[in-house]
């Protein structure tokens, strides 16, 4: 143990005199969790999307008002047929079209269901998939608050109509950004890549300035040397990778609030 401690000190002294390997261990690291983190998600935003409204009721401009406050998505102007939002998706001003048929206030009134139609522009398939979601989602809320209005206008109970509902909370992540669960692990290869990559080149500049001879000419076994490689890079690696959880974690608390 005594010969491992003396390697590592002698490393951390190595360290100590080569300025540039202390930079490779802490700006590249930095610089590409920066980048990556905003750069990396799974998040779809700014969808442009329109609206094609054969119906124009007020539940078909109720529907359309739930979708343009949402900030997920850029509203463009209305389409005034089927064959326009074709158009529109074919020349790539809109990623997603809503179509209402005229009968659409009609059916919900009768109380037979009404139907709309989604055109999707499929070239993009992850986040075409992703936002298609977002509008189903917001379109089914909808539906679910003209239910209950209808109920209660009634004089139902909705949670008579509909006996078993779930409730998600979401312990972990719960504004669902992507970047809280992808940066750390962005930020743990880095580290590792980095930390990793440093022990080598390390061994390879011993070779370089021949003292690696030296050392093997002295009491010091190949497992010394590894330990005494690989540890110091090992420990600021783990220092570095508690700063970053500590920066994350409290940027995350901000953002919570």
């Amino acid at each position: 143990m005594r010969l491992v401690a003396l390697m590592i000190w002698k490393e951390f002294l190595h360290l100590k005199n080569d300025k540039m390997s202390i930079r490779l261990m802490i700006f590249p690291v930095i610089l590409q969790a920066l980048i990556m983190g905003y750069a990396l998600t799974t998040e779809v935003k700014h969808t442009p999307v329109t609206v094609c409204d054969m119906s124009a009721s007020q539940l078909s401009r109720s529907l359309i008002e739930s979708i343009r406050s949402n900030s997920l998505f850029q509203f463009q102007p209305l389409s005034e047929s089927y064959a326009e939002v074709r158009e529109r998706l074919d020349r790539g001003e809109s990623r997603i079209g809503l179509v209402i048929p005229e009968d659409f206030e009609h059916s919900l009134r009768s109380g037979n269901g009404a139907d709309v139609q989604l055109v999707v522009d499929g070239q993009d398939a992850n986040s075409s998939n992703v936002a298609s979601g977002y509008i189903n989602a917001i379109i089914t809320q909808w539906g679910s608050t003209y239910l209950k209005k209808q109920a209660q206008l009634q004089g139902k109970d909705i949670k008579l109509l509909i006996p078993v509902t779930v409730n998600p909370v979401i312990l972990f992540n719960p504004l669902l950004k992507s970047t809280w669960y992808m940066v750390p692990a962005l930020i743990v290869l880095l580290i590792t890549m980095v930390t990793s990559l440093l022990s080598g080149l390390s061994i390879v500049k011993e070779k370089e300035k021949g003292t690696l001879e030296q050392i093997m000419v002295t009491p010091v076994k190949p497992i010394h040397l590894i330990a005494g490689k690989t540890v110091p890079y090992l420990l600021i690696g783990f220092f570095e990778l508690t700063i970053f959880i500590y920066l994350g974690v409290g940027k995350g608390q901000a953002l919570k609030n």
